[in-house]
């Protein structure tokens, strides 16, 4: 049941981050509409399922509502066998911050998954912004530099060229909020990429 219940709160966060963002975003959706463009998708079986299922739910949050400071959120799909976890809502990656085994089951899971450079720059990055003394952030500039995005550098972290260009510019001069720009590409990346699939992890099962 509470695999169950975390996968499907995974799947809400992915349509929620992921798809309804790009939906929303995406050129041309309100011609589409206009033009009934969806009536041919509704002859779908799989799409009548899916509509059937919201109906559903809809319904269900329409008899147990949830609202946090006058805002809906809905809750997940319940049924008799859990409804002591109606209204489970999608675990917070700010949890981290407050639970440290949480933290290091976290860490061990990108170790896992040959993804814990981000994690690591994170970290190192955001406290970087503390420094004050000029002479450490050049120093220590480098050092994170060498470390995370370097050619060769031993724990790399995925950024595109342009990301790489504007730090190697930003460094000639470096200040504490130098990786800023990047620190906050990486803690998306660890927001929509890797927390959704640790939360269905046994690490975090673990935790619980």
């Amino acid at each position: 049941r509470t695999i169950f219940m975390l996968v499907q709160n995974a799947i809400w966060g992915l349509l929620k981050l992921e798809c309804f963002p790009r939906f929303r975003t995406e050129q041309g959706v309100g011609d589409k509409i206009k033009k009934n463009a969806f009536k041919a998708l509704l002859k779908n079986e799989e799409a009548q399922e899916l509509i059937s299922l919201l109906d559903k739910f809809l319904d269900l949050n329409g008899q147990f509502p949830i609202q946090e400071n006058g805002v809906f959120r809905a809750t997940v799909l319940p049924n008799d066998a859990y409804s002591e976890h109606l209204h489970t809502s999608l675990p917070d990656i700010d949890e981290l911050w407050r639970d440290s085994d949480l933290m290091l089951a976290f860490r061990e899971y990108l170790y896992q998954q040959f993804a814990h450079e981000n994690l690591s720059f994170y970290l190192e990055a955001a406290n970087f912004e503390y420094l004050t003394d000029q002479k450490e952030i050049e120093s220590r500039a480098k050092e994170i530099f060498e470390k995370f995005v370097a050619p060769g550098a031993p724990l790399p972290i995925n950024l595109d060229y342009v990301v790489t260009q504007r730090l190697q510019k930003s460094l000639e001069k470096p200040t504490n909020m130098s990786f800023k720009p990047v620190t906050d590409k990486i803690w998306k990346v660890l927001t929509n990429e890797w927390f959704p699939d640790f939360i269905v992890s046994p690490l975090y099962l673990a935790c619980n």
